[in-house]
């Protein structure tokens, strides 16, 4: 009996060498990734009598693959829940177990010339729908929601050791579309250029920072005007409706122990209150991937309502908002977290406005 099960072992694995050599280059270069949050989601209404809560069941799935092509070319993409809007991932359970939505989040190309020297820099050229954080260094999600998807193309750069020991710069730069169907006219991108550093000295700290600003060179319909804070009569606006200064300092302490601070405006506006800023701390763990890591961050927000800008972070729903957010996670086993993440807000102008609280208990699994 025992012969024969270590026969049949040695076969099985002789199969599952022979599938892997015969498998095509493509499906060996491919890496899958997986990962699952359930959501319970308490929202406190700020107009309701006594601050009625409103609960909700909701979850997340996304599914990602990444292949490289060849030494140069890497393609990918994911599918996720959610109902297609550019921040929502996540789909609530109700309607008597409907079936959910399914959508395309990412789908692209990049490109990593090997012929240019290394005393250069490294270059790389991507097309297509990707992840937000590929094209726009952030230190909070405040203003960039980290759900979206850019679309268009984007140019990133990388210096490393400019003159001094662990100093290394990086620019993106980006044309995204915002309107692709324009008729009559060309599609309206907004042009984003952003330049930073990330510098780590002493070992253990780091310092990281960034500028960026966008613009959108022309357009020529009102809902573009409207969510951007521009004047839809002349079609050739050039129009700078945002700045962000990032700023990562890092100790080490706890592991991890993180001082951050952003800031936004829009120029555009010739009146006050055009500006969107985070500040806070963040520590713990280098990371949380298994049991007893952890990480707190706490931030406080302010979102001005002339700051011109359509893709805040979903908790503040509109400008003219401000308050905290603190965020715990917890390791609870491999791959397995814990997150309580909690918003307080409130209108910064509006007299009759109360305070409100968006709180949210997750399970957050990767696989």
């Amino acid at each position: 009996m025992e012969n024969n099960v270590r026969k049949i072992l040695v076969v099985g694995a002789l199969v599952l060498c022979s599938a892997a050599f015969a498998a095509p280059g493509w499906f060996v270069n491919t890496d899958v990734n997986q990962d699952f949050r359930y959501r319970l989601h308490d929202y406190a209404q700020e107009d309701a009598p006594n601050n009625a809560h409103r609960y909700r069941e909701r979850l997340r799935y996304r599914i990602a693959l990444k292949t490289k092509v060849n030494d140069e070319f890497t393609a990918g993409a994911r599918l996720l829940t959610g109902d297609g809007t550019n921040r929502s991932t996540t789909q609530t359970l109700d309607n008597e177990f409907e079936k959910k939505q399914f959508n395309l989040d990412q789908a692209y190309l990049s490109y990593a010339p090997k012929w240019v020297p290394s005393a250069l820099g490294s270059f790389k050229a991507t097309v297509g729908k990707f992840d937000v954080k590929e094209g726009i260094y952030t230190v909070s999600s405040i203003m960039w929601d980290s759900n979206i998807s850019l679309e268009g193309e984007l140019l990133n750069y990388t210096y490393k050791n400019l003159g001094v020991e662990g100093l290394d710069v990086f620019a993106n730069i980006g044309s995204y579309v915002l309107e692709g169907d324009v008729n009559p006219g060309a599609p309206v991108n907004l042009e984003a250029r952003q330049l930073g550093w990330k510098w780590k000295f002493l070992k253990n700290y780091n310092f990281d920072a960034a500028y960026a600003q966008y613009t959108v060179p022309a357009f020529n319909t009102s809902a573009t005007a409207a969510n951007l804070n521009v004047d839809a009569s002349d079609d050739k606006a050039l129009t700078h409706i945002g700045a962000v200064l990032g700023a990562k300092l890092t100790a080490p302490y706890f592991e991890k122990v993180a001082l951050l601070y952003e800031d936004y405006s829009n120029p555009n506006i010739e009146t006050k209150d055009n500006h969107g800023t985070a500040a806070g701390i963040e520590f713990g763990t280098a990371s949380v991937a298994k049991l007893g890591d952890y990480s707190l961050r706490y931030l406080t927000r302010k979102v001005e309502e002339n700051i011109g800008w359509n893709y805040l972070e979903d908790a503040h729903k509109i400008a003219g908002t401000e308050g905290s957010q603190i965020v715990l996670t917890l390791g609870l086993a491999e791959n397995v977290s814990f997150t309580y993440d909690q918003y307080d807000l409130k209108y910064i102008d509006k007299d009759n406005g109360k305070p409100w609280k968006d709180t949210r208990f997750e399970i957050n699994v990767k696989f």
